[in-house]
């Protein structure tokens, strides 16, 4: 068996209910799946404008054709999409073994589904066992499993990456580089560089498979329970972000303002990118609170990326646009 649907090519119509979209602060592709299925129910959809107005758990139903990407199955071409209430999906709880190596008859019944990675073990963690499994090529993945002694073994995690043949949300902190913040998509969130030895008490997000192996998206930092860097019981992710900076207006003919307040004094640069990554205005921000302008009467229209950013530490980051 190949994982290739039995439908391949044929036009279909299934009725499932969202586990991830396209609206802000979700994966930014859109999952549907059957509810009371525990295998072989999960589906991702494409190629109809409609989609990205669905919110995680409408019900709904699609109309297109059963296409394969990279050993995945997808509907695309949609003509039609329905909405009628709303379901539930409670996420499969597994164990990230099952995903070690890619396996039509052990793992491939979950593609496109809504799992948890878990250690089923009493009050037991899983890990970050693998900070790049690909070394020393790395396509934004890492490996979470129940032993940190085991690298081969867990599920890959993909986040911060966004390309037509990698997928993974732009609003998930946890990364293996810093260099994904501006790389093949601009992130959303501040980033956090995942280490050895980090652990949580699960992670969830939707199972997907290409090239050769399966490899769980998370959707947003939400889908993490407990993160600790180094199981000492602190997080991770720098907190000085969280509603601190308010930046306006959105679209900016003139300037850019940014009002900020932070729990401690620091000392950061203000950056404005564009969509190439580029870094078209660096400044800088001190102290505890204050506020400053980015002037933007030179620069195109389009979709800009303003970050706070101090030492290797982003701190804040969202996106605003020019229109002038």
């Amino acid at each position: 068996m190949d994982g290739n649907s039995i439908y391949r090519d044929n036009t279909v119509t299934v009725t499932g209910v969202v586990t991830a979209s396209a609206q802000p602060g979700n994966l930014g592709y859109v999952f549907i799946q059957q509810e009371g299925q525990l295998s072989w129910g999960g589906v991702m959809c494409i190629g109809n404008t409609a989609l990205s107005t669905l919110a995680i758990g409408d019900k709904v139903t699609v109309t297109g054709d059963v296409k394969e990407s990279f050993g995945c199955t997808r509907i695309e071409n949609i003509s039609n999409v329905v909405t009628a209430g709303t379901g539930t999906i409670n996420p499969l709880a597994l164990d990230p073994d099952l995903f070690s190596t890619y396996d039509f008859a052990t793992n491939e019944q979950y593609e496109s589904m809504l799992i948890r990675l878990v250690n089923q073990a009493a009050a037991s963690k899983v890990y970050i066992i693998n900070t790049n499994p690909d070394a020393p090529a790395n396509f934004a993945e890492y490996r979470i499993g129940k032993d940190a002694l085991l690298p081969d073994n867990g599920c890959r995690v993909i986040a911060g990456r966004q390309t037509g043949s990698a997928y993974s949300s732009l609003n998930v902190s946890y990364v293996n580089d810093s260099s994904w913040a501006i790389t093949d998509g601009i992130m959303n969130v501040a980033v956090s560089v995942v280490k050895y030895g980090d652990c949580m008490d699960n992670v969830t997000g939707i199972l997907y498979y290409s090239f050769s192996n399966m490899k769980l998206m998370p959707r947003n930092n939400d889908d993490f329970l407990n993160y600790d860097a180094g199981c000492d019981g602190t997080t991770s992710i720098d907190n000085r972000n969280l509603a601190t900076v308010k930046v306006y207006p959105s679209p900016a003919s003139s300037e850019i303002k940014i009002d900020y307040l932070f729990q401690n004094n620091i000392v950061a640069n203000l950056q404005l990118v564009d969509i190439l990554g580029r870094v078209v205005y660096n400044g800088s921000l001190s102290g505890l609170q204050g506020n400053t302008t980015i002037p933007v009467s030179g620069l195109n229209n389009g979709t800009y990326l303003v970050r706070i950013i101090e030492g290797n530490a982003l701190l804040y980051s969202t996106k605003v646009s020019v229109l002038k």
